[in-house]
């Protein structure tokens, strides 16, 4: 069943940014070894995605943010000891074309995740000048629980409540895949992620 909403008022596609958005695709391939037969080893692979907005382009690379818990591997660290693992981490635009990406930065305390995006052109969405305001209407492309495909992104609308003091409040729908999606304001302006 399709839903179509023909108010102009309802019509935020110009405002969007789009183009700018990424969904990253992490994959953990994990090599367990018998104990006592070295050489006996069986390899699985567990996927994840996010999502992510590119921030910087200079026409033939971008730089692109995300949360830092995206990036992290601490997690797989600890929960996997000894055993051995390989990381693969890429990111996929609205045309859906699969790019490699590099870790650039990390900043834990504020959530935060800078890529290097080789080869992805892509405009970069502008940053709010003015933090939100309680009561502002939000919007939100993602990717939950993997949902994208080509010129296809979900879009949410909330509202920003205010900040907690633990972090800032905003009522949205969240799935799995929405970690680091980009909040832009009724400007299409980056307010968040």
């Amino acid at each position: 069943m399709t839903t179509l909403s023909c108010s102009p008022r309802n019509n935020v596609k110009r405002i969007l940014p789009r183009d700018s958005f990424l969904k990253i695709q992490k994959f953990l391939d994990i090599t367990m070894c018998h104990p006592q037969k070295k050489d006996l080893c069986i390899i699985k692979r567990f996927g994840a995605s996010a999502s992510g907005v590119v921030v910087d382009s200079n026409g033939q690379n971008a730089y692109a943010l995300t949360a830092a818990h995206v990036c992290a591997d601490s997690h797989a660290k600890k929960m996997l000891g000894k055993h051995k693992y390989t990381m693969e981490f890429s990111v996929i635009n609205i045309h859906k074309r699969y790019f490699p990406i590099e870790i650039i930065a990390m900043d834990a305390e504020n959530d935060l995740c800078i890529l290097y995006v080789k080869g992805l052109y892509s405009p970069a969405v502008r940053i709010a000048a003015d933090a939100p305001e309680p009561g502002d209407r939000i919007y939100n492309t993602a990717a939950p629980l993997g949902i994208f495909n080509k010129n296809m992104i979900p879009i949410f609308d909330g509202f920003f409540d205010g900040n907690s003091g633990i972090a800032p409040s905003i009522r949205c729908r969240q799935r799995e895949g929405v970690l680091g999606s980009p909040l832009v304001n009724i400007m299409g302006r980056l307010v968040g992620w």
